[in-house]
Parts: structure tokens; C-alpha cells; sequence
């Protein structure tokens, strides 16, 4: 196997800490596909040790992806976003993760939602939506005392646009597309705050 052999390079002389180093960023792009995370899903329930006997790169990387996992599994978002295409897009990025996601198609959707009393992690926002835009949604939401990580994401490039929807509260704003490191930089921001009430 592919990642038996690289594995197998470590050199002998290696300290405990630059071989566990070197487990981590590997396990990050051997294990980043949706497929491998989602074998992970039931490999993490298994014994470690006993799978993957003392070899501590193999053992390391394995850790990696079973604690992001359990992490990201306890993690809930709601997408907001009018074009369909999109909405799945940023669906299969969350779902390759683990994280719960609902989703609605505007802003006065995503206010609505709150009002029942959902609460979520992350809220992925977008601005130009019909009904409610997303800056009108995020002034909403932050009225409403809406303590979720909201991040804009979308077309607008332009200075005067992105400081608009910064200004009205988001966490954090990323041109459109949403990819994976994206993604990765927003759930290690989320992982460092305390958990939504429910």
C-alpha cells in the first residue's frame, strides 16, 4: 500500500516529537479526502493501539483524524444561501467533516430559524439574497444576542462591500468559492471557543 510505504521512510534515529510532528501533517493530506475521513469514521471506534500496533507515525495519524472528528461531529451550521449550487457545495464540505448543517435560502429565513429557538456553531452567510440580504440578516441576528460564529461568504470583492458586511458583525469573510483550507481555518477558530448553548 501507498501509505504503508511512505510511512515505512521514518528513519530510526527520528526523537518522539519530530516523528509525532511529522504523523500529524502527514495524516492531514492522507487522511483529507471525503472518502478516507469517512473509513476514519469507523476506524476511530476501534483501538488505536491494536490497530495500528506501536509504530508512532501510524498510530499518530490516526489519532489526528479520530480527535478532528470526534470534534467536528459535535459541531451544528446553518447555511444561508440562495443558489442551490452553493448551498450544496458548502453541504458536502460540512458533511465530509462531520458537522450537522441545516440550510435556508435567505436571510429572513435564517432569522426565522433563530426565533424558534435553533441555535448553531457556525452560520455560513452569504450577502446577496432576496427578502433579506446578508448584511440585514447578520444586524439582525446580532440584535437578537446570536453569539454563533458567522462568516460571510460570497462574490463581493470590493473594500466598501466587504467592510459593510463585516461591520454588521461577522466573524470572519471569505470570497466565494468555500474550499477545504478555507474551511479547516474556521473550524480551528470555532474549536477555540466555547460551545453553543442548545
Amino acid at each position: 500500500m501507498i501509505i504503508i510505504e511512505r510511512l515505512s521512510k521514518t528513519t530510526q534515529d527520528e526523537d518522539m516529537a519530530t516523528v509525532e510532528l511529522r504523523s500529524y501533517k502527514m495524516a492531514d493530506g492522507l487522511f483529507g479526502s471525503t472518502g478516507a475521513i469517512r473509513q476514519m469514521r469507523t476506524v476511530e471506534r476501534l483501538d488505536m493501539q491494536k490497530l495500528f500496533g506501536t509504530h508512532p507515525l501510524l498510530f499518530g495519524a490516526a489519532l489526528y483524524i479520530g480527535q478532528n472528528m470526534e470534534v467536528s461531529e459535535h459541531l451544528t451550521a446553518l447555511v444561508v444561501d440562495d443558489s442551490r449550487v452553493i448551498r450544496m457545495v458548502h453541504r458536502k464540505l460540512l458533511n465530509a467533516i462531520g458537522v450537522k448543517i441545516q440550510e435556508v435560502e435567505n436571510g429572513k429565513e435564517a432569522v426565522d430559524v433563530h426565533n424558534l429557538g435553533q441555535k448553531f456553531d457556525l452560520i455560513l452567510m452569504d450577502r446577496d439574497m432576496p427578502l433579506m440580504n446578508g448584511v440585514e440578516a447578520t444586524k439582525e441576528l446580532r440584535s437578537m444576542e446570536v453569539d454563533s460564529m458567522i462568516v460571510g461568504v460570497s462574490t463581493r470583492i470590493k473594500e466598501a462591500h466587504v467592510e459593510e458586511f463585516m461591520e454588521a458583525g461577522l466573524d470572519v469573510y471569505f470570497e466565494k468559492p468555500l474550499n477545504r483550507d478555507k474551511l479547516d481555518s474556521i473550524i480551528h477558530k470555532i474549536q477555540k471557543l466555547p460551545p453553543t448553548e442548545s
